[in-house]
């Protein structure tokens, strides 16, 4: 029943990289388009969106999140899709690509990605032996595949899987993120956690932009698009306080906190004069995440 829940993290950490810091990378020469690209664009939505929902609660903290996203890795998205579109192209024939399009782009392959991304989401801060870490995960998969999947679409999932082009798609598709996205996970936990530093200042920002236009109904873009140097300013000083909150904590150590502990945290840096306050005001406690003091995590990688 469980075949098709075998992991695809690591284009996850590549494309989140890519997303949040627009970080260079080389890209497939020529440009794939065709089935090749749907499939890299559809894989990095969901992945994208299912950060965002599992991190950021629904109002001002995800919607300024999406903002930030849109804003800073529009270039990065594009190059991580051609990316991803070249290698899909080199694994699988023409008539495949179109079979995994097919597949993925309906709500029930959608739906496949996101539950797995979320649980994913769930486990970064775990603690034991790897194999240990993928039995919990693998029981926490079923649980929520169980709960959230009809037996007849689970027969449907199956039988994808069980298909040739499903196959080779738990093969290729693992071998193609081994060699592409190899040992990402540590930098970009780093950098969702300065990503919710971010947003924890930029949507306290909103909200004052809000109050001062008598508009409660403004929106994130009209309220920070043409303040670069604030949203520059926030990303800078996120950075050095998350640096030195790894350096003290450890980045996975980091992740063991709870939304309002890490916010905590940033403000005794910030406070203290270790690092400039974004925008003159310390994150307040709890805004990051949507359960204040259950642990949020972003996955681990599982081969």
């Amino acid at each position: 029943m469980l075949r098709f829940l075998r992991p695809r993290t690591q284009a996850l950490w590549f494309t989140l990289a890519l997303v949040l810091t627009l970080g260079g990378c080389a890209t497939f020469p020529g440009g794939p388009t065709g089935p090749a690209m749907r499939l890299a664009v559809l894989m990095s939505d969901v992945y994208v969106t299912a950060m965002l929902e599992r991190l950021f609660a629904p109002g001002d903290p995800r919607d300024t999140a999406e903002y930030l996203v849109k804003r800073q890795g529009e270039e990065g998205m594009a190059r991580v899709q051609q990316m991803l579109a070249g290698r899909y192209a080199e694994a699988f024939s023409e008539a495949e690509l179109g079979e995994l399009v097919a597949f993925f782009d309906t709500p029930l392959g959608r739906k496949v990605q996101t539950t797995y991304s979320s649980v994913l989401y769930g486990s970064l801060a775990e603690q034991g032996r790897a194999a240990e870490v993928q039995r919990r995960m693998g029981k926490r998969l079923a649980a929520r595949f169980k709960a959230t999947f009809s037996v007849s679409e689970l027969t449907k999932v199956n039988r994808f899987y069980a298909s040739p082009v499903g196959k080779k798609w738990r093969t290729k598709g693992t071998k193609i993120e081994r060699d592409l996205f190899a040992d990402e996970d540590n930098r970009v936990l780093r950098q969702v956690a300065q990503m919710e530093c971010v947003v924890d200042a930029l949507t306290i920002e909103v909200r004052r932009a809000r109050a001062a236009a008598a508009n409660p109904e403004l929106g994130v873009a009209a309220a920070l698009g043409s303040r670069t140097a604030l949203v520059n300013g926030a990303r800078g000083a996120c950075e050095c306080a998350v640096n030195k909150l790894v350096a003290r904590l450890d980045v996975k150590g980091l992740w063991r906190l709870s939304p309002s502990r890490r916010a905590k945290e940033r403000a005794r840096i910030f406070s203290g004069g270790a690092c400039p306050s974004p925008m003159g005001a310390a994150p307040t406690a709890g805004s990051a995440g949507t359960e204040d003091e259950t642990p949020v995590a972003v996955g681990i990688p599982m081969h």
